[in-house]
């Protein structure tokens, strides 16, 4: 790509190809996420992902988890996070059963609400994101545009979980995917199809008048 690119739901916005672009790097406090480590375990979760740009550390191995984590060729170790971990993360990732995601962002609330932001999305496997308070794809895409020098009213984007929120409610035209949840498509501009069936080229068709 040779535009920028906003990752970590916003918490790591670079470009590829232009160093005069800023990154933007939005780290948490390494020692929340040790806190979160320890009371972690006290909750019946499958695996903790810690990530600083493109080094992964992964609790507990897991070959599914390696597959979804080879794009790109990151630097990817297992093992004990408090002893990995030598920075602040950029994220951390917690995998648990779908039943148990209310309870682990219960506690989050409860303790880390003024630290941190975290968000759920679901495929290919049910996983919490956390990142540094305030930080969301909404401000991210705001940044971006700003660098690009692109009208709000030319801002188009698409979501399907509840990590997208902000962006959809940001952009001039917020558009959810048809296999978005519910809570999603209640503050989108539009819904149309599913991830799996073409939904943005089909919306993209659509608003610009294209292959008609």
């Amino acid at each position: 790509m040779n535009t920028p690119i906003i990752n970590f739901n916003g918490a790591y916005i670079h470009h590829p190809t232009d160093n005069r672009f800023e990154p933007k790097h939005e780290q948490f406090d390494a020692r929340i996420a040790s806190k979160i480590f320890q009371d972690i375990s006290q909750l019946n979760v499958k695996n903790i992902i810690a990530e600083v740009r493109d080094q992964v550390y992964i609790n507990n191995y897991d070959q599914t988890l390696f597959e979804g984590f080879s794009m790109g060729n990151p630097e990817i170790k297992y093992g004990k996070l408090n002893e990995l971990l030598t920075e602040s993360p950029t994220s951390l990732l917690i995998q648990a059963e779908d039943d148990e995601i209310p309870n682990i962002k219960k506690h989050l609330n409860k303790h880390y609400a003024e630290f941190i932001e975290h968000r759920r999305w679901g495929a290919p496997f049910p996983v919490i994101e956390i990142v540094k308070k305030g930080i969301n794809k909404g401000k991210a895409v705001k940044y971006v545009a700003e660098y690009l020098n692109v009208d709000f009213d030319n801002i188009i984007a698409f979501g399907d979980e509840d990590n997208d929120n902000e962006m959809i409610q940001f952009a001039n035209y917020g558009i959810a995917m048809g296999n978005a949840i519910p809570e999603l498509k209640e503050i989108a501009n539009e819904v149309t199809d599913t991830n799996n069936n073409d939904g943005i080229g089909k919306y993209l068709n659509k608003h610009f008048g294209l292959n008609m």
